[in-house]
């Protein structure tokens, strides 16, 4: 920047082809720790690229593109929370999104509630042993054939969503984000599963569990796959197969079944 032959586009280009090249050639690419910095390149070249378009924009056409710094900031930053493992960048261990918050990631939220509108699966929870269920997000809908009480306790695992009111307001509610197709803390999920198995031992004869995530794909699938071989004390295999074979859009990568396999 300091010699006459480089100009602040050099800096956007230059971000553009070192985050490529991250995602090209990805640092430790099988090892789960390193995870959430992958999908964080992803972000950060997005960024950078939605960057590049607003500053072309605002060259050829005005100042209209410069909206376009509001996604780019905000991808940017989405990255830095996948660097960071920042499960709570969104909603509060309550399991609210603030006002302001809602408003700066407006554009993830709709794209989530898109996804999670036309792309979903298992709208209506698909229990895996008896009482224990797995399912995406929960809508009103599903809700009638699923009904919810003071006996009911439902795991939140989705970061991107808020839950239903209705649903905090009648089951016991516990929110416990994981960020989307990220890595999982191995002692926070070793917690989250001992708790789970203890309140399923404890459940009277009428209550349930209901363990979901936001499309109802990987992360509550794989609690689900740890609490069932926790409770039925099966190998690893027989309670992948298990999940498998009730939960039949059930997603568990490679590198989830590494992961799997340090409990």
């Amino acid at each position: 920047m300091t010699t006459y032959q480089h100009h602040f586009i050099d800096i956007i280009t230059g971000s553009l082809l070192a985050y490529l090249s991250f995602i090209i050639f990805p640092y430790r690419k099988k090892d789960f720790i390193y995870r959430n910095f992958h999908v964080a390149n992803i972000y950060f070249l997005s960024g950078w690229i939605v960057i590049l378009i607003a500053i072309l924009v605002d060259q050829f056409f005005g100042k209209v593109g410069l909206v376009l710094l509001w996604p780019s900031f905000m991808i940017l930053l989405i990255g830095y929370h996948y660097q960071k493992n920042s499960i709570f960048f969104l909603k509060s261990k309550a399991g609210n999104i603030p006002w302001f918050k809602k408003i700066f990631y407006l554009p993830y939220l709709l794209l989530y509630q898109l996804f999670w509108t036309f792309l979903k699966k298992n709208r209506t929870p698909v229990e895996i042993i008896p009482r224990l269920y797995i399912s995406s997000r929960p809508d009103r809908e599903s809700l009638k054939d699923f009904r919810v009480d003071k006996t009911t306790i439902v795991y939140d695992l989705s970061a991107e969503m808020e839950e239903l009111t209705i649903i905090k307001d009648t089951v016991n509610y516990y929110s416990v984000p994981f960020l989307d197709i990220g890595t999982f803390d191995i002692q926070e999920t070793q917690k989250l599963v001992s708790e789970i198995t203890q309140h399923y031992q404890q459940l009277p004869p009428d209550g349930k569990i209901l363990i979901h995530c936001t499309m109802g794909f990987t992360r509550s699938s794989v609690i689900g796959i740890l609490v069932i071989k926790n409770i039925l004390s099966l190998p690893l295999t027989e309670a992948i197969t298990m999940m498998k074979t009730h939960n039949k859009h059930a997603v568990i990568h490679t590198y989830l079944k590494d992961f799997l396999k340090k409990f």
